[in-house]
């Protein structure tokens, strides 16, 4: 089945033909509303700042904590 890219929202009969017979079926199809493809529907291209400050976020995190290990590391060596 093929649906138009300039398909209006709304409720569509449905045409067969089986054995050199249509039937048209009524309301049988609905098209909501068209989405972007591509990129899982998304309108942006490239990182937006919320993604920037969570990945920061996420380095920032993994710095500090790699630091306490490796200071808590330092000091038992001393012992």
């Amino acid at each position: 089945m093929t649906v138009n890219s300039n398909a209006t929202a709304g409720s569509y009969s449905v045409t067969t033909r089986c054995e050199g017979r249509p039937q048209t079926f009524s309301g049988v199809f609905t098209v909501i509303g068209g989405v972007r493809g591509g990129l899982g529907g998304s309108s942006s291209i490239g990182a937006t700042p919320t993604d920037m400050a969570i990945g920061g976020g996420l380095v920032a995190a993994a710095l500090v904590g790699g630091g306490v290990f490796w200071m808590r590391r330092r000091s038992e060596s001393r012992i």
